[in-house]
């Protein structure tokens, strides 16, 4: 399969099973959105699969990259394209031994060695975080702000060569300033799902993508 990693991933808020939240996942992806984390912390797996199949169709029908948070046991269950872990949820390797090696492995990191093990441990990308404090997410790492970044980022050049997505309260400004520090890609939440309209998605997805 193709393993592109997009710029710029969503990740859901807490799914609601109601017409409001699928159609606002609609809303998203039908304006360019091609990356989707489902992330449901909270729900049974009976609840999980539910609401995961129903996003998982809309993904489908916007050819949409899909990715399941922690779950690994429903990954293939919702046809997913791969799979998101923290580093207190399955290891990269057991994740590769349950699917095998067709799935797209993303991986929460919070420093560089995290970073670095989950390269050399076979992940398709890591994501780096928090940037700032956010809402989003429960029992927080340690924020590591622009200077955090930055430091990371500078070893990271030399040793690197897997994605690194920025994650936690990111916003426009936050991806222009991370950016400017050799950020290329973004995940984002909260903010991304309270968008009304179609511009200020574009407004993002192009500052994202120059």
């Amino acid at each position: 399969m193709d393993k592109h990693i997009s710029n710029l991933h969503f990740i859901t808020p807490q799914p609601i099973d109601s017409i409001e939240f699928y159609e606002k996942i609609e809303f998203l992806l039908s304006n360019g959105i091609d990356w989707l984390q489902y992330r449901n912390k909270q729900s049974s797996d009976d609840a999980f699969v539910n609401i995961g199949l129903k996003v998982q169709s809309i993904c489908k029908k916007y050819n949409t990259t899909f990715i399941v948070n922690d779950r690994l046991h429903l990954v293939q269950q919702l046809n997913a394209d791969g799979i998101h872990v923290g580093q207190k949820d399955k290891t990269i390797s057991e994740v590769k031994k349950e699917l095998g090696s067709n799935y797209i492995v993303g991986n929460s990191t919070n420093n560089f060695q995290e970073i670095e093990a989950a390269q050399n441990n076979g992940a398709n990308y890591v994501g780096l975080g928090p940037f700032q404090f956010t809402n989003t997410k429960d029992n927080l790492n340690p924020v590591l702000g622009l200077n955090g970044f930055h430091q990371i980022i500078q070893k990271a050049k030399e040793y690197i060569n897997i994605p690194i997505v920025a994650i936690g309260g990111i916003t426009m400004k936050e991806t222009i300033e991370l950016k400017s520090i050799g950020i290329k890609h973004f995940a984002i939440s909260s903010y991304l799902f309270k968008m009304k309209n179609k511009e200020e998605i574009k407004h993002l997805i192009d500052e994202i993508n120059s």
